[in-house]
């Protein structure tokens, strides 16, 4: 019974949203079959409120959650692979082992374009807001994460290959054993963000500010040029093949690698 209530708080809620707005019309047949491991592929949910859904082990790959409320969902091994999550709300969501691949490689349906508020076709999940999620071991390979809000976000041992992360706030974050490999994370101000262990081979680095821990983490062939480290903790930190500037800032302890541009 309780099931029942929230579902039909969903269709609800999610109905005035697209009434009253009318930026997006979803898929109602859609919205109906929302449960753990629903088969919810290249569905149409965007703007949907999916508040407190259970979405465990769903299938969403291709979905458009374009602007879709998914605050306090539990989204647990979910595969959201090719979904589109421009500007959608995950605060305190659950993504345990979660899927977000290839997010900007599949485009929204026909219907979905013609009911954004703006129709062009870029796919990503930039502007999401993850203030507070669970993206333990999460797979955000090759994402467009341009300015997405990890506020205080727990991404331990999460997949960030190639990921676009400028502009991202990740104050207070967890990013212990996280694989940013080839990321890209110019002028991104990490304060008080939990860097571990992480490994940043080879990420664009330049203009960043780090006025954290970098203790134990890889910095192989990373480019740091104009980048601040002079607050970091670089205790076991790889440095090797780095690449630096004049305006590179290294903590007064360390002895920094010699700078070429």
């Amino acid at each position: 019974m309780r099931r029942m209530k929230r579902y039909r708080v969903f269709v609800l809620v999610a109905a005035l949203v697209a009434t009253a707005g009318g930026a997006w019309a979803f898929d109602r047949a859609a919205l109906a079959r929302v449960g753990p491991r629903a088969n919810l592929t290249r569905a149409n949910l965007g703007g949907a409120n999916l508040d407190g859904a259970d979405l465990t082990r769903a299938n969403l790959t291709g979905a458009n959650l374009t602007g879709a409320i998914l605050s306090r969902a539990t989204l647990d091994h979910a595969n959201l692979s090719g979904a589109i999550l421009r500007h959608a709300q995950l605060r305190e969501a659950e993504l345990e082992s979660a899927d977000l691949s290839d997010a900007n490689g599949h485009s929204p349906p026909a219907r979905a374009r013609a009911n954004r508020p703006d129709s062009d076709d870029e796919l990503a999940i930039n502007g999401a807001d993850f203030t507070s999620a669970n993206l333990t071991g999460a797979n955000l390979t090759g994402v467009d994460l341009t300015q997405a809000d990890f506020r205080s976000a727990n991404l331990t041992r999460a997949n960030l290959t190639r990921a676009n992360l400028t502009d991202v706030s990740f104050s207070g974050a967890n990013l212990t054993g996280a694989n940013l490999t080839g990321a890209t994370l110019r002028n991104v101000v990490l304060e008080s963000t939990d860097l571990t262990s992480a490994n940043f081979t080879g990420a664009d680095l330049r203009g960043a500010t780090f006025a954290t821990s970098l203790a134990g983490a890889n910095l192989t062939g990373a480019d740091l040029r104009n980048a601040m480290l002079n607050e970091a903790d670089l205790t076991g930190a790889n440095l090797t093949e780095v690449r630096c500037d004049a305006r590179t800032t290294w903590p007064a302890s360390v002895t920094h690698p010699s700078c070429e541009p």
